[in-house]
């Protein structure tokens, strides 16, 4: 179910969609930094096996709805926290032509790595190639919060980013980038707030630097869903990253 946070304002704007971000007083929080955008926030279970059968909007529906109210969408974005950054992945999966995508502290790998979990991985590699080519923005955060049923953040972004162990404080998160990819990494040991500081800390810093950069540098990319990889070219992805965390 789609809640309006933020109808924004110009014949043209931003649409962003968030994804267990517009929790509580953080939905109003985010959409104000950046305050021409038109701002929605699912409602419903993200932790049910297939979300889209729980009344999930695609992203199709979200932006036909934005547009309903009589301005055209310039940029997507996508803003995932924690186990909303699965649907994300699946907006990003079938084709969502976003701009901006924020994944929070969200990003997990099974603990035992399969070619099939490798491939549902898969729209997070393409879009990180397109935004180390300066074609969208891609921020991902990680913090010091454990897993149970999965590798946490930081192995993950190891493991599939090859990012380099480096964590910041909230204050001074590490960041790690390359184009406009970037990993934003801040902890404070790993306790009870740990992983609510990753939306009530970071993401606002992480919207705040994605808005700046996106105005700074227009890209212009239709979205890791549109880049024309092809069955042999995924095939060879999925193959590359087997033989890598098979070693």
């Amino acid at each position: 179910m789609l809640e309006i946070l933020q109808e924004g304002s110009g014949a043209e704007r931003p649409v962003i969609l968030l994804y267990m971000a517009g929790t509580g007083n953080m939905g109003p929080t985010l959409a104000a930094l950046v305050p021409e955008a038109f701002v929605l926030s699912e409602k419903g279970n993200f932790e049910a096996p297939n979300p889209f059968h729980n009344g999930f909007s695609t992203w199709q529906d979200a932006l036909s709805f934005a547009e309903s109210f009589g301005f055209k969408a310039s940029h997507l974005w996508l803003v995932g926290f924690s186990a909303g950054c699965w649907l994300v992945r699946e907006q990003l999966r079938s084709g969502a032509p976003a701009t901006v995508t924020l994944a929070a502290d969200g990003i997990h790998m099974a603990l035992q790595e399969t070619e099939q979990t490798l491939q549902e991985q898969q729209p997070w590699m393409t879009l990180v190639q397109e935004a180390i080519q300066e074609k969208s923005v891609f921020f991902v955060s990680v913090s010091a919060t454990p897993a149970t049923y999965s590798k946490d953040t930081r192995t993950t972004a190891e493991r599939l980013f090859s990012w380099v162990r480096c964590m910041g404080s909230y204050e001074n998160p590490c960041i790690t980038s390359e184009g406009y990819f970037r990993i934003y990494a801040a902890s404070h040991g790993g306790g009870a707030n740990e992983h609510k500081d990753q939306i009530n800390l970071l993401l606002p810093r992480m919207m705040t630097d994605a808005n700046r950069l996106v105005n700074a540098s227009k890209p212009t990319s239709t979205s890791p869903g549109k880049v024309a990889l092809g069955v042999a070219g995924l095939t060879a992805i999925i193959a590359g990253l087997w033989r890598l965390f098979s070693k």
